[in-house]
């Protein structure tokens, strides 16, 4: 299953990204493949997991 997020507003408003791990990571950390420029976002934030044929949005535990 191939996935792709759309952003929908700021400067890349429009663009869209192909999700091509089990594991999209979205936080302010290297490590993650998404990474906002925002305070309200946490170091590994949420992530993206594709199980059993399935999309999860998983909460990594942020603080915000």
């Amino acid at each position: 299953m191939q996935m792709q997020l759309k952003v929908v507003t700021g400067g890349h408003e429009g663009k869209l990204i192909s999700v091509k791990h089990d594991k999209f990571l979205i936080g302010r950390s290297d490590e993650c493949h998404i990474r906002p420029k925002s305070d309200s976002i946490s170091r590994r934030h949420c992530a993206f997991v594709h199980k059993d044929g399935r999309i999860l949005l998983v909460d990594l535990k942020s603080r915000t």
